[in-house]
């Protein structure tokens, strides 16, 4: 049992790396043929600011290679991820099947056996592959890809200009494709602001106004004003959007935190420029049914600045529209992608109103703060320390140490069961605890929206804690030693304990991805660092027991020098001392990786305005 658990346990591990950030380096296999990127959102229906140029418009099979580059169109835009792919270009013909083979420049990988993908999401303005031609005629060929712009900004199927067979008869542009997303024009600014919004000079006087500024300029401005004969609040919002379909949203909230908010919403949709009326749930933003209260909207998206003036009813006809009195609420405001039925996960973290204020108030002019989510910090901290930290050595003293210290006990029992039992109900309390905090934070099960490993997350989070609780209740009921059923038992809690951390420390890696974690991104490799480690230490402590016990056999034969008065150290006593030294820097190590997760995970980063 001892190396099946072994290797199957750090088999299960070194899966971790590629298993937890497979969206985050490279599109998922279920992209190669759809190109969909499988982000739980529409695809962008504007203009790509992102193309595919290619070095020539013919190729000759067996021939020399073609220059293929994705290449972003405007100015201050980049793209995070892209799947490429060569594919006919014939109408008449199967378009599914890839051709030609790529280079692999740095930053890219294989996919699909012949598409290529990024190996990371940082930015992206240009990325370079040479095409092999298919040493036979294929006739015409298209290149296709999909940019990622952000999670839920991308473009689909964006197609290059058609390659055709040198020689060969050129196929009628009507039975070629096209494609449905053209691109901006090379050097364009493609609408992105070439200013900011400028601060208003009423603000605090005749105007209440939020905003996020420095000095006169501003990323955002929302401003409000009672009409002529005060029944109605005029309200102005302005915020720097890129073109396309996006919205940019405000909500009034009775706490610092989302859920039943009302919001108000200013979209771009196909060039439409609207406003609603929806309220937040917290897991939901829901359009309502009656725009009533919403009596009208003027807008515009000039410059890269999308403005959109509200003309709403001081008193809302329903709960869901709060009323603009002398009620004082904290402002979200929220920027993200749109469609003509909704509006999308916001692109990052909403900022909040640094203090709550009326929009009956013209006096105010407050300024904006992150949105914090503690008890998510909280959650993911105690989830490090239970499964980081306290599970990893636990596992190693249960697996390894039962013959170290056999002849000392603490308070009536052995070392290593005191310090596995001490571990494991550290592991219980966390979990349970993070369990219930992460279900009042949320209101209940709620499921994520965007890529499959981050809707994951919550169900594999409930099945580790059902794995940990029912680990040590087991062990209540466990079958004295030497009896027909203690192998059983010890099979069983082995198996639960180990699928309970390896899930754990999978759940981990998809958490830190979750937006309102607000991890850095180079959290993921402090995690693949401590995955490393965990191998590491198995690895050397499974090698000192194996020569442990040769040693062992070999001793009862080996015989004192002669005249020699003192019996030399046994190789089983240097071996005990070497799994000593291991352990104790196994727990120096974990030590400083829980410390180092937890600032990380904490550290706040300065978004006051």
């Amino acid at each position: 049992m001892a190396r099946v658990e072994f290797f199957l346990g750090l088999a299960c591990i070194l899966c971790l790396p590629s298993f937890t950030d497979s969206y985050q380096t490279g599109a998922p296999v279920s992209a190669c043929n759809s190109l969909s990127p499988g982000h739980g959102v529409p695809t962008q229906t504007s203009t790509s600011p992102f193309a595919i140029e290619v070095s020539s418009l013919t190729y000759a099979p067996g021939g020399a290679d073609v220059t293929v580059t994705l290449v972003s169109r405007c100015a201050g835009i980049s793209f995070r991820g892209f799947l490429l792919t060569a594919r006919r270009a014939d109408t008449s013909k199967d378009g599914s099947a890839q051709i030609g083979t790529f280079d692999q420049p740095s930053g890219t990988q294989d996919q699909c056996t012949g598409s290529r993908t990024h190996t990371s999401k940082s930015d992206k303005e240009q990325v370079v592959f040479k095409w092999t031609p298919p040493s036979t005629d294929e006739g015409p060929i298209v290149f296709r890809a999909t940019f990622v712009e952000t999670q839920p900004v991308f473009w689909e199927d964006v197609h290059s200009d058609v390659l055709q067979v040198q020689g060969g008869t050129p196929v009628a542009p009507d039975n070629l494709v096209s494609s449905s997303l053209t691109t901006q024009a090379p050097g364009a600014n493609c609408g992105v602001s070439t200013g900011s919004v400028t601060k208003d000079v009423a603000c605090g006087t005749t105007k209440g106004c939020f905003s996020s500024c420095s000095g006169s300029t501003c990323s955002f401005l929302l401003s409000w004003a009672p009409d002529a004969n005060g029944n109605n609040v005029i309200i102005t919002l302005m915020a720097a959007v890129r073109p396309g379909n996006y919205y940019v949203a405000f909500g009034l909230s009775s706490d610092n935190s989302m859920g039943d908010d009302s919001v108000t919403e200013c979209t771009n949709v196909g060039g439409n420029v609207r406003g609603y009326l929806s309220k937040n749930s917290r897991r939901d933003n829901d359009r309502l049914a009656d725009q009533s209260d919403l009596i009208s909207t003027t807008g515009s998206y000039d410059d890269g600045i999308l403005t959109c003036t509200f003309t709403r009813a001081k008193t809302g006809s329903t709960n869901d529209v709060f009323n603009l009195d002398a009620t004082k609420y904290t402002i979200f405001l929220a920027i993200g992608a749109a469609s003509a039925a909704e509006i999308l996960q916001h692109s990052d973290i909403p900022v909040i109103s640094a203090e709550a204020v009326s929009m009956e108030d013209v006096t105010v002019d407050v300024g904006s703060t992150a949105l914090n989510f503690p008890l998510i910090k909280v959650h993911g901290s105690l989830m490090m320390v239970a499964w980081i930290f306290a599970a990893s050595i636990g596992i190693v003293m249960a697996r390894y140490f039962k013959t170290v210290w056999s002849d000392s006990t603490w308070f009536g029992q052995k070392i290593w069961f005191q310090i596995h039992r001490t571990c494991m109900v550290i592991v219980l309390f966390a979990t349970v605890v993070a369990f219930i905090i992460i279900f009042v934070e949320v209101g209940g099960y709620s499921e994520i929206t965007g890529e499959t490993y981050k809707k994951a997350h919550p169900i594999l989070g409930i099945i580790v804690t059902a794995l940990c609780v029912i680990n040590p209740i087991m062990a209540l009921f466990r079958p004295h030693p030497n009896t027909p059923n203690r192998p059983i038992f010890n099979w069983a809690h082995w198996a639960v304990g180990t699928a309970a951390h390896i899930m754990g420390v999978v759940t981990i890696f998809f958490g830190v991805r979750l937006e309102k974690s607000a991890a850095p991104d180079y959290i993921i490799y402090v995690l693949v660092a401590f995955v490393a480690w965990q191998f590491l230490i198995h690895l050397l402590l499974e090698l000192t027991q194996c020569v442990g016990r040769n040693s062992d056999r070999s001793d009862m034969y080996e015989m004192s020098s002669p005249g020699s008065h003192t019996k030399p150290a046994s190789s089983g006593e240097q071996s005990t001392f070497a799994k000593q030294l291991l352990l104790g820097t196994h727990m120096l190590v974990v030590t400083g990786f829980i410390i180092a997760l937890l600032v990380i995970l904490n550290i706040e980063d300065d978004h006051d305005h």
